[in-house]
């Protein structure tokens, strides 16, 4: 029952702050090394401001996911030690 008076507090609580204000985004797929400058270029001329901006990864050849999850892969039979990913 207690999941139940969340479940109510919860939409009590978006009736009264009603519904939020949602704002046109869009993805972009590609090198921020190249796209990040093509954005800044646009957004000078169209004069448009931004509340969030974000690529991900945010550096590329920075982080070797093998090497991250190389305990998860040795638990699954993969190798003992985290070498990094040569493929």
């Amino acid at each position: 029952m207690e999941i139940e008076k969340g479940i109510t507090n919860d939409l009590e609580c978006i009736q009264k702050k009603g519904k939020p204000c949602v704002f046109d985004s869009y993805v972009i797929f590609g090198d921020s090394t190249s796209e990040l400058g093509k954005i800044v270029q646009k957004s000078q001329e169209k004069g448009i401001r931004f509340s969030l901006l974000f690529t991900s990864p945010p550096y590329y050849s920075v982080t070797d996911y093998y090497a991250d999850q190389w305990l998860r892969l040795w638990l699954l039979g993969g190798p003992e030690n985290p070498n990094r990913n040569t493929r």
